[in-house]
């Protein structure tokens, strides 16, 4: 199963430096170290990984590794870096991710 989960992880990470037949969907997303700014969402799977890129945020994605729990991934130049520390969906907005260790909080309505 995590063998399962490290795969889709490089697939997703992927997915951020390739074009996609898959559309994406237009969103309003927030990142406390970006702000609000609009963005592109696309799904990456059925469990609710995600990819969202736009404003200054070449690329981020959230890929899920249980019900609730995340790792996330940013694009910086022509790197995908792992995020440290884990991402929990926010029990007061379902759209947003926080990670405590990082102080970080990932939205996309």
């Amino acid at each position: 199963m995590m063998l399962t989960k490290i795969a889709f992880a490089v697939l997703a990470l992927g997915a951020i430096a390739l074009p996609h037949a898959a559309e994406a969907k237009s969103a309003r997303c927030y990142i406390n170290t970006h702000g609000y700014f609009g963005c592109s969402f696309r799904s990456l799977g059925a469990d609710g990984s995600f990819l969202i890129r736009g404003g200054d945020v070449a690329g981020f994605s959230m890929i899920m590794m249980d019900s609730g729990f995340a790792s996330g991934f940013e694009r910086f130049g022509s790197r995908n870096v792992p995020l440290a520390g884990t991402f929990v969906r926010d029990g007061g907005d379902p759209a947003c991710w926080n990670n405590p260790e990082l102080g970080m909080k990932v939205c996309a309505w």
